[in-house]
């Protein structure tokens, strides 16, 4: 059931509510508080799912897809970069920045629609660190699978 089943499932723009037939409600919403922390523990590309799962419990499809590109290029661009810059700069600090970065588009790019509705919980910030650390997980085994690949 994996990462991909939770975030389908996560992401489903409407929950039909237990019991009654037709009645739909929204699907719950990523905080930006979910947003950085999902990004100081996984990269841009956490915060990103998380933000692009906003856009798609509101029903904005290009948006999801251009925010799930967006992190995936700015997570390969941080990588490179701290290959780059490796010997030069201290990286302890750069998951503090993506944090802050992550949070303040979070709060300066909402989805279209409210992005939080009157009565509607936010997830859990233990969902949010739980997306981080499996995204953090699947980019260090890749890296070390390179690593091996390339015999360093």
């Amino acid at each position: 059931m994996g990462l991909t089943y939770h975030l389908l499932a996560v992401s489903a723009p409407y929950l039909k509510k237990p019991g009654a037939s037709t009645d739909l409600v929204r699907a719950p919403w990523y905080s930006v508080g979910c947003v950085a922390l999902a990004s100081l523990l996984g990269g841009p590309l956490a915060g990103c799912i998380l933000l692009a799962a906003n856009y798609r419990a509101n029903g904005c499809a290009t948006a999801f897809r251009v925010t799930l590109a967006l992190g995936f290029l700015a997570t390969v661009g941080l990588m490179v970069l701290a290959v780059l810059l490796l010997p030069q700069l201290p990286l302890f600090f750069v998951p503090f920045v993506v944090a802050g970065g992550m949070a303040f588009l979070a709060a300066m790019l909402p989805p279209p629609t409210d992005p939080e509705p009157p009565g509607l919980a936010p997830q859990s910030l233990w969902r949010a660190a739980g997306i981080g650390l499996s995204i953090f997980l699947a980019i260090g085994i890749m890296v070390f699978v390179v690593l091996v690949l390339l015999r360093y």
